[in-house]
């Protein structure tokens, strides 16, 4: 039941953390609600909040204060755990700060370590790639145009096509390596996009590869397998109830645990030779997942239920 309506809570996918079922260059995410109203400085406890729905039961039954998803989404409890991914991701809110700003001033930033500045220069060179206006690398990070996220490029790929492309991937990589780990799935994408998939990577053969499942294939995709790769090098990621979602939807196998360690080590290795520190991300404070589901009505839990199968 718990991995059913942790899809349905967040919508799947957090902050431009994506999962890749084909090779087609573009991202479908979702984000938590926009909750800025909701956060100040509350303490976010675990109960209900006062104009929460009660639960519906029978005559002169006492009411349960319980929520619906939408009100979970807000919880502030979900929302201050949230902004632990802001600073990590390349979607977070604050890429909307580099709105209107020229390449100049953004390589001004990046040279003194801004990893958001890294992340915009990178979406720049898709644009370019697309030739569409650089302006428009800030919207496509933040998913504000849906025809942003679906474009499709006619292969052969021209040299020029490629050259933007591997620009952009260098800039996401290095944006990782100054704590924009999230952005590990955009090299593995566009590593696809330049070079194929994991048989063309060398990371497994073809025959083997045939022989197997939809799911291990899937999980040796670039884009998957560098995701992965995110909370392999900030394992902090991974705990309170948003890490845990992302981290339990993430398709894993054993091969592609065996390419993760070596591309780890080879992040570590990078981030010695940059001379910069490994990326720090504080430890949740929430509590578990399966605690705020239990504020959610029981109307609530057998609508998503239904909604996904009747799997419980």
């Amino acid at each position: 039941m718990t991995a059913v309506l942790l899809v349905a809570v967040t919508g799947i996918l957090l902050m431009g953390s994506q999962f890749a079922t084909d090779h087609d260059y573009g991202s479908r995410v979702s984000t938590l609600a926009d909750t800025s109203s909701e956060y100040g400085d509350r303490r976010g406890d675990l109960e209900p909040e006062a104009d929460s729905r009660s639960q519906p039961g029978s005559a002169g039954d006492s009411a349960q204060p319980c929520l619906t998803v939408e009100q979970l989404e807000r919880h502030p409890i979900l929302v201050r755990d949230s902004y632990r991914f802001d600073a990590v991701s390349g979607s977070g809110s604050s890429i909307a700060s580099y709105r209107g700003l020229t390449e100049q001033e953004l390589l001004d930033f990046a040279a003194q370590g801004d990893s958001g500045a890294m992340v915009v220069l990178g979406a720049m060179a898709v644009m370019r790639a697309r030739e569409w206006p650089e302006e428009k690398a800030v919207p496509y990070l933040l998913l504000e145009d849906p025809e942003l996220m679906f474009y499709k490029l006619d292969r052969p790929f021209s040299e020029k096509i490629l050259a933007h492309m591997a620009r952009a991937r260098e800039w996401y990589y290095k944006a990782a390596l100054h704590g924009r780990v999230m952005a590990l799935h955009r090299v593995g994408d566009l590593l696809s996009f330049e070079r194929g998939g994991a048989v063309e990577l060398g990371w497994i053969d073809a025959a083997e590869h045939d022989s197997l499942s939809e799911q291990e294939k899937i999980a040796l995709m670039p884009a998957n397998l560098y995701g992965m790769l995110a909370f392999e090098v900030a394992p902090a990621l991974k705990s309170g109830p948003l890490g845990t979602l992302i981290a339990d939807l993430m398709p894993r196998s054993d091969r592609q645990q065996a390419i993760v360690d070596r591309l780890a080590e080879r992040f570590y290795r990078d981030l010695d030779d940059a001379g910069l520190d490994p990326v720090s991300i504080p430890e949740s404070t929430a509590p578990p997942i399966d605690d705020l589901l239990d504020l959610l009505c029981e109307s609530e839990l057998d609508r998503l239920e239904s909604g996904a199968g009747g799997v419980r």
